[in-house]
């Protein structure tokens, strides 16, 4: 009898220990917390609650800005900054190799957070990724018209397959997000150096590279449909749950086979 409880307390030990590795999620707030160019970035996150929304996903991947490209959403409403950072949480994992990887199709749309808020329309809650004719990665909203002004500079971390952080040179800002009051070439809050996006080109749905020297949000050719840009996108933190639960009774079912019962 002894020895069955203690193989019992065995199982149990065990199985909780396997269930808590899969429970803990992310911290992204300390992720950051160990970069210091990015410590205003890092602030927004917290100040906006996007942190917990990061944190409760298993697989992400962030254009982080650094302290200087912050300032232009240090002086706007936490609503309007939120809704900007939501483009920049990107349901998806992507390092420098993947990103590499979309310069055989030069252009693509990504979900962002902002997708799953089911406000988003006209591709608001996508970002477009596309490479320019000199080889740069550009960013910018996915809905029509928005300019792709926001650079790729290089890869600040990764945790393969969970968390990616990208640092990206500004804000990206769709002109739908803003009322003409609010835009960054007329706000008294905004400093004159926030990205502008008045009279922003149309895009195309096919991937060209920009066109007289600037980059233009052309849209990929095999990016997603305006109706499938309406649906929010599904949490993979769901998924893994649904994993991990059955990963846990497939490890009770083994070690109870193992003490004999």
């Amino acid at each position: 009898m002894a020895n069955k409880i203690s193989s019992i307390l065995v199982v149990l030990v065990l199985v909780l220990i396997f269930f808590t590795s899969f429970s803990m999620g992310m911290d992204v707030n300390k992720i950051l917390s160990n970069y210091s160019d990015y410590g205003t970035f890092n602030h927004l996150l917290d100040a906006t609650g996007l942190s917990g929304n990061i944190n409760s996903r298993q697989t992400i991947t962030l254009l982080a800005l650094d302290n200087g490209a912050c300032g232009s959403l240090q002086g706007r409403p936490v609503s309007e900054a939120k809704a900007i950072l939501m483009n920049h949480v990107i349901l998806d994992y992507y390092d420098e190799s993947k990103l590499n990887a979309i310069k055989a199709k030069r252009s693509t749309l990504l979900t962002t957070l902002y997708q799953t808020t089911g406000m988003a329309k006209n591709n608001q809650g996508s970002v477009n990724v596309t490479v320019s004719k000199s080889g740069d990665i550009m960013f910018g909203s996915g809905a029509q018209g928005s300019p792709l002004e926001s650079k790729y500079l290089g890869s600040v971390m990764s945790n393969p397959f969970n968390i990616s952080i990208l640092h990206v040179s500004q804000p990206v800002v769709d002109h739908l997000t803003l009322s003409p009051s609010q835009s960054p070439t007329t706000s008294t809050t905004s400093p004159s150096s926030s990205p502008t996006d008045s009279s922003p080109p149309t895009p195309s749905r096919h991937a060209s590279g920009p066109h007289n020297g600037k980059h233009a949000a052309d849209g990929p050719a095999d990016g997603p449909t305006s109706d499938s840009a309406k649906a929010p996108a599904p949490s993979s933190s769901s998924m893994v749950n649904v994993g991990s639960s059955v990963g846990v009774l497939m490890v009770i079912g083994l070690l109870m086979n193992l003490v004999g019962f």
